[in-house]
């Protein structure tokens, strides 16, 4: 019989023969993304923090993404497991890969990357017409804006930030985003200071929930225009997969309002 393969972020062949009947997603977005691909039935199990599309609360749970449990997982018998080397512990992948587990591991640093995610997704769940119409949605949300510079806060003890090493920094150039971190060597740096010119300072929703209490308590501590501190949905600038449309809209309804 004829093997087709393809590769993941690890170099590691995955089998695309047939389509997989039963699926473990390590990844939220890659749930969704599972999900928005017509294959919410074949998924066996997911993590506790998989929680959109709401069906996918009631399947069974292998831990979190950081900390897979990996008899549950093995129970559940699963044809492919969806994982992200970002996401996901490489020591869990390994374990899961040992027992001869088809495991793909994404790692999409840019929207481009993530769109070609999105196709390979379509051909591990044998589901080409439905990740061309989600890419070609996507791809018809881009369009050209004019610059602004920030920064995009993730944690508050201690202040973290990201470098444009990361997928977050490229869905804000979408919408004109130049990132005053952007060269930084680690990917999410620890700061003690902000450029004050800045046009914008955007404090995630996650991994730390930022509240509107944190916006006056910033802007305070780095001398920052009150008015240029926003509260964003992390969700839709993190997510990569199947959300890139939405969080497109998203941001572009948040630049016009600059």
């Amino acid at each position: 019989m004829f093997m087709s393969f393809v590769f993941d972020a690890t170099q590691t062949p995955i089998c695309t023969t047939k389509p997989p009947e039963r699926i473990v997603s390590l990844v939220p977005s890659t749930t969704e993304s599972i999900c928005s691909f017509g294959k919410t039935l074949h998924l066996q199990g997911v993590t506790r923090f998989c929680t959109a599309p709401t069906m996918v609360r009631s399947l069974p749970k292998i831990g979190g993404t950081k900390n897979i449990d990996i008899d549950k997982t093995l129970a559940l018998q699963p044809c492919l497991i969806m994982a992200n080397k970002e996401e996901n512990r490489k020591e869990d992948i390994q374990a899961l890969r040992e027992h001869h587990m088809s495991v793909f591991v994404a790692f999409p640093q840019t929207v481009d990357q993530a769109i070609q995610d999105l196709d390979i997704l379509g051909t591990l769940l044998h589901t080409p017409q439905q990740a061309k119409n989600i890419i070609h949605n996507i791809q018809k949300t881009r369009k050209p804006y004019s610059s602004f510079r920030y920064a995009y806060l993730i944690w508050k003890n201690p202040i973290m930030t990201i470098s444009n090493d990361c997928f977050i920094a490229s869905m804000l150039a979408e919408v004109g985003g130049e990132n005053v971190f952007a060269n930084h060597h680690d990917r999410y740096p620890v700061i003690n200071t902000i450029p004050q010119d800045i046009d914008a300072l955007l404090l995630s929703s996650e991994p730390f929930p930022f509240r509107d209490k944190h916006r006056f308590e910033l802007a305070k501590k780095f001398h920052i225009p009150v008015e240029k501190t926003f509260l964003i949905d992390g969700s839709y600038c993190s997510w990569h997969g199947s959300r890139i449309e939405q969080g497109l809209l998203y941001l572009q309804h948040w630049r016009a309002a600059l």
